[in-house]
């Protein structure tokens, strides 16, 4: 904890992933990656507020095609009602920039040429979420 009201969590990681310790990363593994959280609460007020960032740096993607090097960030919000706060309504918003990334790229085949194509699986777009859950 930062504070009674502030949490905070870092971390990061650094790899170097080599066939037999040599050679190109391998794929689909990251050269780096970073996370950061930042958490508010205070007890006295029914709301909170969150913020994450997923910072991946160069991945040396499936058939050859680089792909990595984004910043995906969220932030969140909740409300709690009722006499016990057993009402809760979470707004979240993923993807604040709009980071158009890729988690995954492989290669398809055109069924009447075969001729071969890559495609990407892309992460997720910036999206608002709201949710509400009651506690019994």
């Amino acid at each position: 904890p930062v504070s009674d009201t502030l949490n905070a969590s870092i971390s990061h990681t650094r790899t170097q992933a080599q066939f037999n310790g040599s050679g190109p990363q391998l794929t689909s593994i990251p050269k780096r990656e970073s996370k950061l959280r930042l958490d508010y609460r205070n007890a006295r007020y029914p709301f909170g507020l969150s913020l994450t960032s997923n910072i991946v740096g160069d991945i040396n993607g499936r058939r050859g095609v680089p792909r990595g090097d984004y910043v995906v960030t969220d932030i969140a919000g909740f409300y709690n009602l009722g006499s016990d706060e057993q009402h809760q309504f979470v707004l979240r918003l993923e993807n604040v920039t709009d980071e158009e990334y890729a988690t995954r790229i492989d290669r398809g085949t055109v069924d009447l040429t075969g001729q071969a194509y890559n495609y990407a699986n892309l992460g997720m777009e910036r999206t608002l979420h709201l949710a509400y859950t009651y506690r019994v």
